[in-house]
Formats: C-alpha cells, structure tokens, sequence
C-alpha cells in the first residue's frame, strides 16, 4: 500500500487562550485499486507531542509514535470501510457535546454577547432553519435560559474574573453548565481555594474540573472529598504510574475520564472501561476536520458499547464555524442546545470530493 501525505494549516484565532501553530498532515493509505483510507495527524508540541516532522521522519524509519501509529489506524480503518463499502459515520443526534468557549470572558455581559454571537454563526453556517427550541431567539437572555453545558480553559491570569463569571452566571442564568479544564496549572492548596471563592449555587453548576492539579490520589480524594467533580485528561498519564496500586484514579470511581482517539488507544480504553466502569466522554484533539470525523465515529462506536458511561463529549475545534465553513463545507455543528455534528453519512469518513483534491505527497510503502 502507498502511503502519501498533505501537509495543512488550520485557521488561527487570536482569542483562543493555549499557544497552538495549527501545523499538521492528514495521511492517506492507498490499495492495489486505488481505494483510499484517510487520517489526520496533528501534534500539540506546546502538550508535549513530538513535531510533525520528526514524527513523519520516525514514521519512515519504521519507528513510529504512539499517535503516528493511531493515525495510521485509522487511516486503516476508513480504507477497509471503504473496501467493504460500509457506511461508518451516522452522525447520531445523541452524541451531543459540550461547546468550548474560544475567548477569554469576564464578566456575564462577554458571555452574552460572545454566545449571541456563536448563535448567529450555527444559523449562518446551517443554512437552514435552527432547532425549534433556537429557531426565534433574538436575545442572549433567552439563550441563556435553555440548557447550555460550557466548556472553558482556565489561565492563571484570569481565574479570578472567570470565578467572579461563574457566581454571576449561576444566579442570573441557572440552565448554565460549566466543564473546566485547569490543566494542571494549580497546586491542590490553590484548587480548594479557588473552589471556595465559589457560591454554593454556583458550586453546583460545576459539570466536571479537568486535571485541577497533578495527580496523586490521597490529593484527588481530598479533592472530591470537598465536592469537587474531577475529570482527568492529560493527568492519566500520571495516573498510569499508580495503576497497579489505584485501579481507579479516587476510590469512589467517580473520576470522569477524558479520551482522545487521536492520542489514546481506544482498544485498550474499550477492555479498561469493560472491566472497570468509570463515567467518560470522547473529545477530538482540536485538529483538522478528518481528525475529528475519526473521533466521532469511535464516539458513535463507544456509545453503543457504553451507553451509561459516556458523557456528552468534546468534539470540537480551535477555531470558528465560519472559518470552518471556507474549507471544509457540509461538517456543520447543529445549534448551541442540540449540539450534534451534521453532515453526510457516506461510506468512511466521506468527503472524498474534499480530500481527492488535496495536494499530496508520497511518503513510501506500507
């Protein structure tokens, strides 16, 4: 099989709070008769991902990474989709997600004005009418008022005004749910003391806190022990060191586990979560489009294996949906409440009449 590459750039935005240059490569594994299989790979430098290059170069020496290796099996998987002619991607309304907040807010006015926005981009980006619930709300009060689960990335700079958003919003708009993710940039001492600048109402509005500060299990039991609901990202990692002695990163097994196809081995997810069931949810790697087509179709596998665990997932990107839109037309994201990805269900991940006209590489064989 020949193995080519297309080397991309996705489009900037200056208000997303991690430093990310958007570098990546989507892969494409070609057979005998010219199906084609493709994958997106896309490293997080700033996350500690070894660079594109050097994974392209490690790739041609036969010594691939972890996440070169889950690339190339994807790119497996939507080649023998395709020979098999099997549709793949169902683009199912109940794998719903979460929406991530691509800016900085202070205060509960930024939050409205920047979720009026966000609304008008899904009308705009849908070209069509919106979901009834959505379809005449002109006011961010009354966008407010609809369940909205809100994903946010803390930064030292600006925990305090996100605290001080986060009290304001739980009393003037208690439909709001909060996912924060403080990437381990507290110490346990700073996280039970920012969790206490919060009202009890708002408190109570916290979905889950991601990787609040780096993992030890005696700190993250005392952590829940204050009511803190604790999801773990990169921190598994970590976690992973102990799994022998903690099966589960706190005893209760309430730890909510975050998963990405892109860099985690989702066989071995699939037999840990049969034999140690533990909430989850699937989120994509902010990469490009084919990136998160791949996780969504091991969403969609994974919720009807886990139907209980999985949690409304992350399967978003760093950018805006008009800027999704210029490049990568029918991918569209259903308005802010139903918050499920549309697009044709085809064989693979489809969009070939996208992908064909790429410019592409050989890389070698395989």
């Amino acid at each position: 099989m020949t193995l080519k590459v297309h080397f991309y750039q996705l489009p900037a935005n200056p208000d997303f709070p991690r430093i990310h240059s958007g570098r990546g490569a989507l892969l494409a594994l070609e057979d005998e008769s010219h199906l084609t299989g493709y994958s997106d790979l896309h490293p997080w430098t700033t996350l500690g991902d070894l660079d594109l290059d050097q994974q392209l170069q490690k790739l041609q020496q036969n010594n691939p990474t972890l996440q070169t290796q889950l690339s190339l099996n994807y790119a497996k998987r939507d080649l023998q989709s395709k020979q098999t002619q099997t549709k793949s991607i169902h683009f199912l309304k109940n794998i719903k997600n979460h929406h991530l907040i691509l800016k900085t807010l202070r205060t509960s006015q930024d939050l409205e004005d920047y979720l009026l926005t966000a609304q008008a981009q899904f009308y705009n980006a849908s070209n069509a009418s919106l979901s009834p619930s959505f379809s005449n709300l002109e006011t961010p009060e009354n966008i407010l008022a609809i369940p909205l689960r809100l994903k946010m990335k803390l930064t030292t700079d600006t925990i305090s005004q996100t605290l001080s958003l986060i009290n304001e919003t739980s009393r003037l708009y208690p439909n709001v749910l909060w996912r924060l993710d403080a990437n381990s940039i507290f110490n346990f001492k700073e996280v039970l003391n920012l969790w206490n600048q919060l009202s009890t109402e708002a408190k109570n509005k916290i979905d889950l806190i991601e990787d609040p500060c780096p993992y030890s299990q005696q700190s993250w039991k005392k952590l829940e022990d204050e009511g803190i609901p604790l999801a773990i990202d990169f921190e598994i990692n970590r976690w992973k060191t102990t799994m022998d002695l903690n099966p589960s990163p706190t005893p209760s097994k309430k730890t909510t586990f975050v998963l990405k196809p892109a860099i985690h081995d989702m066989e071995e997810w699939k037999i840990f979560l049969k034999n140690n069931p533990h909430p989850f949810f699937i989120t994509s790697y902010l990469d490009h489009p084919v990136g998160l087509l791949h996780a969504l179709w091991t969403a969609e596998s994974f919720q009807d294996i886990f139907p209980q665990q999985m949690q409304t997932c992350g399967l978003n990107f760093s950018f805006s949906n008009p800027q999704l839109k210029k490049f990568w037309p029918g991918l569209t994201l259903e308005d802010l409440n139903t918050s499920y990805w549309r697009g044709e269900a085809s064989i693979g991940i489809g969009f070939s009449h996208l992908l064909q006209d790429l410019s592409w590489q050989t890389l070698g064989t395989l």
